[in-house]
């Protein structure tokens, strides 16, 4: 983002904007590479915890069969 105040700045010399491309797209791949990473590990952590809990959910209601159905998402009242 600074870099590219740099090319808006430099409208009034165009012969010098090239460096301030260079460092924008520069910094942009910078930015790209230390976040990636850490966006990628996060969303897998985040599956996994989801399938993890899902997955005990189950076991659990599978234990007791006979216990009454687990509280879900509302329904529709019924009128009668």
């Amino acid at each position: 983002f600074p870099f590219s105040l740099g090319v808006v700045m430099s409208a009034k010399n165009p012969s010098g904007a090239w460096i301030w491309i260079v460092l924008t797209q520069a910094g942009a791949r910078i930015a790209a590479v230390i976040t990636q990473p850490v966006l990628l590990i996060a969303t897998a952590i985040f599956y996994y915890d989801l399938r993890v809990r899902k997955e005990a959910f189950d076991l659990q209601f599978m234990m007791d069969p006979h216990a009454p159905p687990p509280p879900g998402p509302g329904s529709v009242p019924s009128i009668l």
